[in-house]
């Protein structure tokens, strides 16, 4: 029996630790993969320790945007970040802390894991959280694909053409 009122996502990357952890942390890189497939970032910012501030901007492929605040609580490069909401609203969803971990497995690959901690059973189980959970799911499937992509080894710059001169 499930012991907290959690929902938990996990994947392994094949890209080093310090790797996965800049492309969570870092807005230039969030912004090509937060949110999926169909959705935009036109604006990611963070002030990455304790106490921070997080704003995120996701526009939908109809042009709706969604803003979220947040306020980190914990960040320990390259291991551990946990955040919640900097408010609630009103007929919101329910407050959810949430912990990213990065496991460094050897061999480059990295075990990456979110926790969605609520308050209770009940807000975990509510049908708002739900939709939110099955969307941040199927997003996750396409996320994975963009992450896979980003997080893939870039080659090395090409030479600058040799000029010869006589």
């Amino acid at each position: 029996m499930v012991k907290d009122p959690v929902i938990v996502m996990s994947r392994i990357f094949d890209a080093p630790r310090d790797l996965v952890w800049q492309v969570c942390t870092e807005p230039k890189h969030i912004v090509h993969w937060w949110g999926g497939q169909g959705f935009s970032n036109p604006a990611c910012e963070m002030d990455l320790r304790p106490g921070g501030a997080w704003l995120h901007v996701m526009r939908t492929s109809d042009g709706s945007e969604l803003t979220f605040n947040f306020v980190f609580l914990e960040v320990e490069p390259p291991e551990r970040l946990v955040w919640r909401p900097a408010e609630t609203r009103a007929g919101g969803p329910p407050f959810v802390t949430q912990t990213m971990t990065f496991e460094d497995l050897g061999d480059q690959r990295t075990r990456w894991t979110l926790v969605a901690r609520t308050n209770s059973f009940a807000d975990r189980d509510s049908a708002q959280l739900h939709r939110v959970a099955s969307l941040a799911m199927t997003v996750g499937s396409t996320t994975g694909s963009l992450w896979r992509s980003h997080l893939a080894p870039q080659p090395p710059p090409a030479a600058p053409p040799a000029i010869v001169s006589r």
